[in-house]
């Protein structure tokens, strides 16, 4: 799927995906289970550690804005993204998290 491709450690193609995005989740958000599981693996993956960590967590914060901007800005508080990038920012004790959560901040 598109969204595998956001693992490339390459801002141009993240940013490609996440321009893409918005016009491909629109016909999706009907289906509130599929919306759910997707906005919960960007928000997994934005919590990436390890050696490529960055990476993944930069891709997955283009991931989350562009689906975001395709589902509205009432999905931001609607499906609780905005308590979950709070959550991270908040925990002292993850620095990747903090890290991924300031990224999508920055790329909403």
């Amino acid at each position: 799927m598109l969204l595998d491709v956001l693992n490339t450690p390459s801002e141009a193609v993240q940013r490609a995906v996440s321009n893409c995005l918005p016009r491909l989740v629109q016909p999706l958000s009907d289906d509130k289970a599929y919306i759910e599981g997707l906005l919960g693996r960007l928000i997994a993956a934005l919590r990436a550690g390890g050696p490529s960590g960055y990476g993944l967590r930069r891709g997955a914060a283009y991931g989350l804005s562009g689906v975001v901007k395709g589902l509205g800005i009432g999905s931001f508080k609607g499906y609780g993204v905005l308590e979950s990038l709070k959550g991270m920012v908040e925990n002292k004790k993850d620095a990747d998290g903090r890290e991924g959560s300031l990224q999508a901040s920055e790329c909403l």
